[in-house]
Order: structure tokens, then sequence, then C-alpha cells
């Protein structure tokens, strides 16, 4: 059987973790606390950026839809 070198061991221990890990996880997690006010315009948001699947349920009333 061949043995893997050093290299390949230590491309194994980093390189798989990182891809197996969600892209969530890789991108930096935005809070409300980190927003201010008014900062989100309808210009600053590029079309079809907000869609149902990324919309908490109950997180908009119909009094704030127009």
């Amino acid at each position: 059987m061949r043995r893997l070198s050093k290299s390949w061991v230590l491309l194994l221990l980093v390189a798989v973790p990182v891809l197996a890990m969600p892209v969530a996880w890789a991108a930096p997690l935005i809070t409300t606390g980190q927003i201010a006010d008014r900062a989100v315009t309808r210009e600053k948001i590029a079309p079809g950026a907000i869609d149902g699947s990324r919309i908490a349920d109950g997180s908009i009333g119909l009094s704030k839809l127009t």
C-alpha cells in the first residue's frame, strides 16, 4: 500500500473539514444590532435578493407591506 506524504495528510486534515463547513459559517453574520435605523434602503437591496425563503415566518406584518 502506498503511503501518504505529510503534505497530503495536512491537506486532508485542513481542507476537507473546511469544504464540509456550511456556507453560513464562512460568511459573516450580520445582526439587527449592527444595522443603524433606516440604513437599509430600497436602493441598497439587489433585485431578487430577498425572497420568501429568507424571511422568517411572522416577521413582516400586513401593516408594513406597501
